[in-house]
């Protein structure tokens, strides 16, 4: 069943509680029986009148201080539904966008996690202009997080092949590649980019940094290389983010403390 489906489910259910109102909620009742007959219609014809008509509803009854809780994450809902309705019309204009357009619109399927479409899109765009290494990289990671890791390891070579300093792009094959088990060349590949940062970051140790120092440790831990791991965590641990994360890792290492004394 739809996610979709599933909420409207809910909303409906909402609605059919006021069938239990006692007669001084009979208002109420009514205003919540306009809005599921305006929902219905909204789902049923997810068009930009039937939209503006129930936000501009859910409005004027937030306005009124009506269920303002309840309105508001109705409220949100709708927009997040209309916004991936409008996000698949916008593709019927596909070939009439630039470069930039089509690449931004295959980016917002990446963040809305349809991977398939982002994909898509992005073949799309490589078939007219397939020498651009940014649509390369997210390539690799609308594949990984569909683990396919070897059409994305291939998608970020590619990347690196088109821009050999594509700092983005070595940490993700990194990444790409540790879960391969290639841990040799995935340490070699977070390496490369943590050169390439600190050659265009000079001096900087932001969160990125400590994200691909991080990566580089679980890197080591993979290989069994217990005592470099634990070096690099510790390094990074007082100024982490997430310190508590570095420690549960630090934890985790096998026999880490042992070993170094050995």
């Amino acid at each position: 069943m739809k996610k979709t489906t599933v909420i409207l489910i809910v909303i409906y259910a909402v609605f059919s509680l006021c069938s239990f109102l006692s007669a001084e909620e009979k208002e109420e009742k009514t205003e919540m029986q306009i809005l599921q007959e305006m929902l219905t219609s909204y789902a049923s014809e997810k068009s930009e009148a039937n939209f503006i008509k129930l936000i501009d509803r859910i409005n004027s009854n937030i306005e009124k201080d009506y269920q303002k809780g309840y309105m508001t994450a109705m409220k949100s809902y709708i927009y997040m539904m209309h916004s991936g309705e409008l996000l698949d019309q916008s593709c019927n204009y596909f070939d009439g966008m630039s470069f930039g357009q089509k690449f931004f619109l295959g980016n917002i399927y990446l963040e809305k996690k349809d991977y398939k479409k982002a994909i898509e899109i992005y073949d799309l765009i490589i078939k007219d202009t397939p020498n651009i290494t940014c649509v390369w990289r997210h390539k690799g990671e609308a594949h990984y997080n569909l683990k396919d890791y070897v059409s994305a390891e291939k998608a970020l070579i590619r990347s690196i092949e088109l821009k050999e300093d594509h700092t983005d792009a070595y940490m993700w094959l990194a990444i790409v590649q540790a879960e391969m088990d290639k841990n040799q060349e995935a340490l070699k590949a977070v390496d490369k980019g943590i050169e390439l940062y600190k050659q265009g970051n000079p001096g900087c140790e932001d969160e990125e940094m400590y994200e691909y120092y991080e990566l580089k440790a679980d890197i080591l831990v993979n290989l069994g290389n217990y005592g470099e791991a634990l070096a690099v965590y510790e390094k990074i641990m007082p100024d982490h983010p997430d310190r508590e994360n570095i420690a549960e890792k630090i934890r985790e290492i096998p026999r880490a403390k042992e070993e170094i004394s050995e």
